[in-house]
């Protein structure tokens, strides 16, 4: 997904944002926080909103 949104070299994202991101879209705050990653409630949150997070980045 990073490659996609990065595509020929327009933009430079990493991983973190994307995390970020998603916390921000799953209204878990911006804080990077593993506790958020292992947390069985965020996962299962990110998995029901997947699609919908994706197409966010790609609007």
């Amino acid at each position: 997904m990073v490659d996609e949104i990065n595509g020929s070299g327009d933009f430079d994202f990493d991983i973190d944002f994307l995390i970020k991101t998603s916390f921000v879209l799953l209204d878990a705050g911006a804080k990077y926080d593993v506790a958020k990653l292992k947390s069985g409630d965020f996962i299962k949150k990110l998995d029901e909103n997947i699609e919908s997070i994706n197409g966010q980045f790609f609007q």
